[in-house]
């Protein structure tokens, strides 16, 4: 606390406060916060205008709402706040009404993740359309789980047939038969859920240690609501894929069965081939998939983007005597046995600073620009 810390070689700040590093699920990726001021632009330029203009978009805006306040209430209000207070300084847009090539935008902190378009927030964001992709394998996994458990299931009741035939004879509903039967799939799934979790909690570290991720634990004791929506599942996974078999085995008829010593409910060939082929289709296409995915990531890494990258190196001058020395030490790094070229720029291609310049069609500049 109250050390000094000279930013850049121009502009000095004084530590007064110390946050803990922020959770890795945030959308602000910084280390330390300075606080605005117009002498911040000073060693790049001497008209501070652009810092009082309300055309002026440097900076993302943080809002906090009243407790009950309605965000859309604030969406309705923005154009009229945009042409009001927004005045463009080319003479040629003055005849256009500011919301007509400026569209100001509000979304809730917890959208930005995978909702967000823009290309410059402050850390890359999530893809909804990766989330989608996963769960829809998920899915598939899952249905093919659920059909395998109805062929194992229908395929045994010979096995379970006298016993449901017993309990029958010893005054068993069918009612109690299909909720024994549901209850077995139920518990079954609870158990497979309980085994990938602690599969999951063991190579967890490992898997995101390989993708380059930073969290490598569950942290399930943390969020409640996550537990109670995967026991939620779980005991829903085992009624679907337990309400079949159930039903099926329920409609055992004791006399035949311990007459013939074998179950008296043929199941369909029709209905079987068909859950055998569906089971069969999902994994072909997951591997085809799997393939697809594999082949592109492999194209991707492998693929020539234009740009040389490789032994090239980029550094940046940020005063204006640093940038009035370029010329002379462009011509010295030149002179560097091994130093193949030297370039000077405004701007690095790989920066990811938002520039954008309106385009004007001769004849059309209004309309179309």
């Amino acid at each position: 606390m109250g050390q000094i810390i000279t930013i850049n070689n121009f502009r000095d700040h004084v530590v007064v406060g110390v946050f803990e590093d922020l959770p890795e699920n945030t959308h602000m990726e910084v280390d330390f916060l300075a606080l605005y001021h117009d002498s911040i632009f000073t060693p790049f330029t001497d008209d501070l205008s652009f810092t009082t203009q309300w055309n002026s978009g440097l900076t993302e805006t943080y809002i906090k709402l009243h407790d009950g306040a309605n965000i859309e209430h604030i969406r309705e209000r923005l154009d009229a706040f945009t042409n009001e207070k927004f005045v463009h300084p080319n003479p040629v847009r003055a005849v256009m009404t500011p919301t007509e090539f400026v569209h100001t935008r509000v979304r809730p902190i917890k959208d930005i993740h995978l909702f967000s378009k823009n290309s410059d927030e402050t850390k890359p964001q999530g893809s909804l359309g990766s989330v989608i992709g996963l769960i829809a394998i998920a899915a598939l996994i899952l249905a093919a789980v659920i059909v395998n458990y109805f062929n194992l299931a229908t395929a045994l009741s010979t096995l379970r047939a006298k016993e449901i035939s017993l309990r029958k004879t010893m005054g068993a509903k069918r009612a109690h038969i299909t909720t024994q039967f549901i209850s077995e799939a139920v518990v079954l799934s609870l158990i497979a859920l309980v085994i990938s979790l602690v599969v999951t909690e063991v190579s967890l570290p490992f898997f995101t240690q390989f993708l380059n991720l930073a969290d490598g634990t569950l942290k399930l004791y943390d969020n409640v609501t996550t537990v109670i929506y995967l026991v939620a599942m779980g005991v829903s996974l085992g009624i679907l894929s337990g309400i079949y078999p159930a039903f099926f085995l329920s409609k055992i008829r004791p006399a035949e069965v311990l007459s013939v010593n074998t179950a008296s409910v043929a199941v369909s060939s029709k209905l079987r081939s068909f859950l055998v082929a569906l089971q069969f289709s999902i994994s072909v296409g997951l591997f085809i998939a799997i393939i697809i995915v594999y082949q592109q990531t492999k194209f991707v890494t492998n693929m020539e983007i234009g740009v040389e990258t490789e032994n090239i190196s980029v550094f940046g001058a940020f005063t204006t005597e640093a940038q009035a020395a370029q010329p002379a030490l462009s011509n010295q790094i030149s002179a560097i046995p091994g130093v193949l070229a030297v370039g000077i720029s405004s701007q690095v291609p790989t920066n990811g600073n938002p520039i954008s310049t309106a385009v004007e069609i001769p004849g059309r500049a209004n309309e179309d620009a």
